[in-house]
């Protein structure tokens, strides 16, 4: 849960129960009062096995092409015309412009997913002068 700071700094705007436990609090002599949690971040996108420019190009290539209507014979037939080779060397065929495509798509969609964040173990530290 998190807290506006403009309340937590504020105690005039606490409830009363949070206020009673501000007096409280506020009677005994403390050096610090921690918030204590754990966090958990889900995130794909930490260490991607980077493309090389060849593979990137190809990659921007076939995405445009597809934006722009072709379809996967057709880009590769493009690709073949201009005498592009697949990153192993290969002529290209229709299915390798498919998997370049559909591999690229998944790997822009997880580096653009969202890290998920779940906080959990919350306790108070209290450390007396």
């Amino acid at each position: 849960m998190l807290i506006n700071p403009e309340i937590w700094q504020n105690p005039s705007q606490w409830s009363d129960t949070e206020s009673g436990y501000y007096t409280s609090l506020n009677s005994h002599n403390f050096k610090s009062l921690n918030l204590v949690f754990k966090v958990d971040v889900t995130c794909k996108s930490l260490l991607p096995s980077p493309y090389n420019s060849y593979q990137q190009f190809l990659l921007d290539t076939i995405m445009g092409l597809k934006s722009d209507g072709l379809n996967f014979k057709q880009i590769s037939d493009w690709l073949r015309e201009r005498k592009y080779k697949t990153p192993r060397g290969s002529i290209f065929q229709q299915k390798y412009v498919w998997s370049i495509y559909i591999k690229g798509k998944n790997r822009l969609d997880k580096l653009n997913e969202t890290p998920t964040l779940k906080y959990y173990d919350f306790d108070i530290e209290v450390n007396k002068v």
